[in-house]
């Protein structure tokens, strides 16, 4: 057997792995888990992405490799030196472990944000977990009158008389400082 690594068109990464687990192929797409709103939620739900865009990790003979060359979506494979393999391996154990991890801290902080009797501390707890800021993360403003403008994360807010939490944000060029948002009206900026 020989290690691959597979490019594929974007969005493709998950397709090519059930491809081949259908023809009897071993295939990996290490992924990540990222908290995103959709719709009118009050909180995010989470949404699972390739770790490496575009790239999957194959382990396919000479005749599987001609299988795989069939398929339309995937643009080109390369093989890996066989002294590079193991640590090959190894990378897509850990980002699987990490995703994992993530995956049991998002559900977890989830059914909290659903818990209608949850407390405002265990709820700003919650969209933090789900959320991951740190200050200084530059984050897009996807409603509201400043709908496309970056922002800078600064805290986590509560007013005293709101139940949901806010995110204190400062914008370049204002000259008032900070101002609190909805979590929910902005999104950390794609890299």
């Amino acid at each position: 057997m020989t290690q691959w690594i597979a490019y594929v068109s974007a969005g493709q990464e998950f397709a090519l792995v059930e491809d081949c687990e259908v023809l009897g192929i071993t295939a990996q797409a290490p992924r990540k888990v990222e908290a995103v709103r959709t719709g009118n939620k009050r909180y995010p739900e989470p949404r699972v992405t390739p770790y490496l865009g575009n790239y999957v990790f194959v382990e396919a003979n000479a005749d599987e490799w001609h299988w795989l060359k069939g398929i339309k979506y995937l643009r080109s494979m390369m093989a890996v030196p066989q002294a590079e393999v193991r640590r090959i391996q190894s990378f897509c154990d850990m980002v699987e472990a990490q995703y994992a991890i993530r995956v049991a801290e998002i559900a977890q902080a989830a059914a909290v944000m659903r818990d209608r009797e949850a407390s405002k501390d265990a709820r700003r707890e919650a969209l933090k977990v789900m959320q991951a800021y740190s200050p200084g993360d530059l984050l897009e403003v996807i409603c509201g009158p400043f709908a496309g403008q970056i922002v800078a994360f600064g805290a986590m807010v509560e007013r005293a008389a709101s139940n949901l939490p806010e995110i204190e944000v400062s914008m370049g060029g204002l000259e008032w400082g900070t101002m609190r948002m909805d979590p929910l009206h902005l999104k950390r900026v794609a890299s």
